[in-house]
C-alpha cells in the first residue's frame, strides 16, 4: 500500500480552528471571573466572609399635613311603628346625602356605612316590653377640601343628620412621603453600621440583606365632633400626621 502525505490543505484550515476554540475558551474564562467580581465592593464572592456580619435598624420619619377628611354622619329615628321609622330615615338621609352634595362632595365619596334596625324596650316595665325601633342609617364620607370639612358637617346637621361619629383625617398620596423616609431609613442604618463597624476595628463589607416595614399616615381620629342635633359653627383642625418606615439591613465586616 503507497503511502500518500497529508493533504496540507487540510492541515493548514485545522491551525485556526484550532485557535479560535483556545480562544473562546480564555474568553469564557475571563467571562466567569467578572461575573464573579463583587461590582460594589471589588471583592469576589467567594471572599466574602459571612460569619462576620452586623446587623442594624434604621428609622425614617416624615411629616404631613393631612389633605383629606373622613367623617361618618348619620341618622337616628325612634318610632312605635317599624315602618314609619324606616320610611322618615331614608327621607332624612336622602336629604343629609344632598346637603353634601350640594356642598362638593362627590358621589362616589359617599359610602353607606351602617344600616340598622333595634328594638326600643321599656326596661321599667315587667317583661320589658317593646315600645318601638330604632333605626340608624350612617355614611362615610370623604371630603378633599380640608377647609370645607365643616361646611360639610353644618350642611348635613341641617338637613336631618343627628349622628355625627367620628372625624378621621388622611393623606391622599403618600408616594413621595415613603419614598423621602425609606432614603433616611437606609442613611441612619448605614450609619450606624458603620459606627458599629468602626468601634471594633472593621470596616463595612457589601450589603448581605435588606427588608423594610411602614407604618403611619393612616386616618388619625379626632374627637371633636362626638354627635349632633343642631347645626353649630365646627372648626376643623388637621394637625400633623406623620409616616414611619423602618429597614434591617445585614453586612459583611470586613
Amino acid at each position: 500500500m503507497d503511502w500518500k502525505e497529508p493533504d496540507m490543505h487540510l492541515r493548514t484550515r485545522a491551525l485556526p480552528i484550532a485557535a479560535a476554540i483556545v480562544v473562546m475558551a480564555l474568553g469564557a474564562a475571563i467571562v466567569t471571573s467578572a461575573l464573579r467580581e463583587s461590582p460594589s465592593s471589588g471583592l469576589r464572592a467567594a471572599e466574602i466572609d459571612t460569619t462576620r456580619t452586623v446587623s442594624v435598624s434604621g428609622i425614617g420619619r416624615v411629616t404631613l399635613t393631612p389633605d383629606t377628611v373622613y367623617m361618618t354622619l348619620g341618622v337616628d329615628v325612634i318610632d312605635p311603628d317599624l315602618g314609619v321609622a324606616q320610611s322618615q330615615a331614608a327621607t332624612r338621609m336622602d336629604d343629609v346625602i344632598a346637603a353634601v352634595l350640594d356642598r362638593g362632595v362627590a358621589q362616589a365619596d359617599i359610602q353607606t356605612a351602617t344600616y340598622a334596625i333595634n328594638v326600643n324596650r321599656d326596661y321599667n316595665q315587667p317583661g320589658q316590653p317593646v315600645i318601638g325601633y330604632i333605626v340608624t342609617h350612617t355614611v362615610t364620607v370623604k371630603v378633599r377640601d380640608v377647609d370645607n370639612a365643616g361646611n360639610v358637617i353644618a350642611g348635613a346637621v341641617d338637613a336631618g343628620a343627628n349622628n355625627v361619629s367620628g372625624v378621621w383625617f388622611g393623606v391622599e398620596d403618600q408616594a413621595g412621603a415613603l419614598a423621602q423616609a425609606r432614603e433616611l431609613a437606609v442613611a441612619d442604618a448605614r450609619a450606624k453600621a458603620e459606627d458599629l463597624a468602626r468601634l471594633v476595628g472593621s470596616s463595612l463589607g457589601p450589603v448581605l440583606s435588606i427588608s423594610e416595614s411602614s407604618s403611619g399616615g393612616a386616618p388619625v381620629p379626632y374627637d371633636g365632633v362626638a354627635g349632633a342635633d343642631k347645626a353649630t359653627a365646627v372648626t376643623i383642625n388637621p394637625g400633623q400626621t406623620e409616616v414611619t418606615l423602618s429597614v434591617s439591613v445585614v453586612y459583611a465586616l470586613n
